[in-house]
């Protein structure tokens, strides 16, 4: 379950591939808790229809941040808070006060921002929580409505702020952090438990009647599940993952410890990865997402055709470059007060823009790549993958990508990356199948004819830093 849609898969594992016998999707926009959960097990439905079949085992994966109050049963019984719903960031912030940023961060790994589930948590405590109800994740709703157990995955839990990330090479604990609670004024019991990672939630007894009988495993946080999908398992990898949002994922190696203040200073995430073992950093960008929605009402206003620039995505012969940040920039070198900025294009070009948009893009990532390969000590000619449709559809996109990185590019050629690697992983971990490798596309580098996209880029983010802003008169700021 991602931002935009919610995608089931029936995956068929052989000869260590993974294989995609079914697909089916549907739109989560707007959609409450309860809602969410049926178009999931109508997802599922639809793609047994498609390629029916006992099932072995089922993984579920869901973006983070994002869950609802349940009640004993499991049913929802509230909206769903999504991490990008819109209200008083402040006064979200304003909940965590007693609790020290850097602490947070050096003892849960997760960055103190408004999206938190531990302030979501606490917000709900302030207005009123009904007695018996509890929290689940996106995941986790799914998981409980098969199993009416309501439990959830580290990977999940790690990213909420209230869950202990232990020394390198320390088990996972198997609670919440209490103190953390405690400050933020958040009761133990609104929360469930947190399965070791290679326990199952159980085995369906409820929903569909073609899941029942099937174990059920809550495979974790969607972007470290497609991760681990395309690789993830040691160092030596580093993972680019783009939907709505962006992600990329390296671990480390286990004589190589983040230094996990300098990742909070950078807003980088510290992670354990998908398996519990090693550790790691997760770099995110909620921008990919939004930036599209906007150019495309921009677009659509000027009187170009959106849908047929996005599926063509032009070469613009311009030097179009924009900032990629519709709403501050999260990481590296985070800057709530960052903002849009295109340069090189004329008021009105929408395939001029979306040429900028793309290369802004390309080189952000890069940059997270930078900052996620200098944490974990991975080496320069470590392995880089890209997963997720953003990339897939779009050679363009890739082609800068692997410019960027200097080498040829692998990109997971799935339709549904992470649903795929949910299933995988609930295989592997029931004995079904050995770990399975998804399929490549090798995208060869493209310079899109501004070969210095790199050094254009760091000068344009110089530029737009607070102390330069009005240095350079040729800076337009775009709508967002």
């Amino acid at each position: 379950m991602g931002s935009t849609h919610v995608k089931a898969v029936v995956a068929a594992l052989g000869a260590g591939c993974a294989t995609e016998l079914a697909v089916a999707a549907r739109s989560i926009r707007g959609l409450d808790a309860a809602d969410l959960v049926d178009a999931a097990l109508a997802a599922a439905g639809e793609a047994l229809e498609l390629s029916p079949g006992p099932v072995a085992t089922i993984g579920i994966a869901s973006m983070a941040e994002t869950g609802a109050l349940v009640d004993r049963d499991g049913r929802p019984r509230g909206p769903l808070l999504r991490w990008d719903r819109r209200g008083d960031a402040e006064a979200r912030l304003r909940l965590a006060a007693g609790i020290d940023p850097i602490e947070l961060h050096t003892r849960t790994g997760a960055p103190l921002v408004p999206k938190l589930p531990l302030l979501t948590w606490a917000a709900l405590v302030r207005e009123g929580v009904p007695t018996g109800t509890r929290w689940a994740f996106a995941a986790d709703l799914v998981g409980a409505a098969l199993t009416g157990r309501v439990a959830t995955d580290h990977t999940l839990a790690g990213r909420s702020g209230g869950y202990p990330l232990p020394a390198p090479g320390a088990p996972l604990p198997s609670d919440w952090d209490a103190a953390l609670l405690s400050v933020a004024a958040v009761p133990r019991v609104l929360l469930g438990e947190v399965l070791a990672p290679a326990e199952a939630l159980g085995v369906a007894d409820r929903g569909p009647v073609a899941l029942r009988g099937a174990v059920v495993r809550i495979a974790g946080h969607d972007h470290a599940v497609a991760a681990r999908g395309a690789g993830a398992v040691a160092s030596g990898t580093v993972v680019h993952s783009l939907g709505t949002t962006e992600a990329v994922l390296a671990l480390a190696a286990r004589d190589a410890p983040v230094d996990r203040r300098l990742a909070g200073a950078h807003g980088v995430s510290v992670v354990r990865g998908v398996d519990g073992e090693r550790e790691g950093v997760l770099a995110g960008s909620p921008a990919v997402g939004s930036l599209v929605a906007d150019w495309r009402e921009r677009a659509t206003a000027a009187g170009a055709d959106a849908d047929a620039l996005l599926a063509e995505l032009p070469r613009h012969p311009g030097p179009a470059v924009a900032l990629p940040y519709p709403a501050g920039r999260q990481c590296p070198d985070p800057d709530p007060g960052a903002r849009y900025v295109l340069v090189g294009a004329e008021p009105g070009d929408a395939a001029a823009e979306l040429t900028g948009i793309v290369r802004g893009l390309a080189a952000h990532g890069a940059l997270m790549r930078d900052a996620v390969a200098a944490l974990t000590h991975t080496p320069d000619d470590a392995r880089i993958v890209a997963t997720g449709a953003p990339v897939r559809r779009n050679p363009r996109l890739a082609g800068l990508m692997a410019h960027l990185a200097g080498r040829e590019l692998p990109v997971v050629d799935l339709d549904a990356p992470v649903a795929t690697a949910a299933a995988a992983l609930a295989a592997e971990r029931e004995g079904v199948a050995p770990r399975a490798e998804p399929p490549y596309l090798i995208v060869p580098p493209c310079d899109d004819a501004i070969p210095e996209l790199r050094d254009r880029f760091a000068r344009l983010l110089e530029l737009s830093a607070p102390a330069s802003v009005g240095a350079e008169p040729t800076v337009t700021e775009g709508a967002s």
